[in-house]
């Protein structure tokens, strides 16, 4: 999905709506993921550790690919997924 979102975005406009579609693919399966609807609920503040098992093996895979625009959106996800894990995680939720 990143890379099919990647080479969208680089084909300007044409490949714009492609990319939003991506994009949007990518937040909804943040958001169903790092959500509480599915997962057992977690004892302990803060998030639960499928948050951190997947934005670690994000970055593991980011490790992998060379330098360029698929390794640093891979890394941006990663990002996103800890991001949304300690916003959903938060009392004021």
């Amino acid at each position: 999905m990143l890379a099919l979102r990647e080479a969208a975005a680089s084909a300007g406009e044409a490949g714009a709506g492609v990319a939003r579609s991506a994009d949007g693919a990518i937040d909804q399966f943040i958001d169903e993921y790092c959500g509480t609807t599915w997962h057992p609920p977690w004892p302990v503040p803060g998030p639960g550790p499928w948050v951190f098992g997947l934005a670690s093996q994000l970055s593991l895979i980011a490790s992998t690919l060379q330098e360029g625009a698929l390794r640093n959106a891979v890394l941006a996800v990663a990002g996103r997924v800890v991001s949304k894990g300690v916003a959903a995680a938060s009392p004021s939720r």
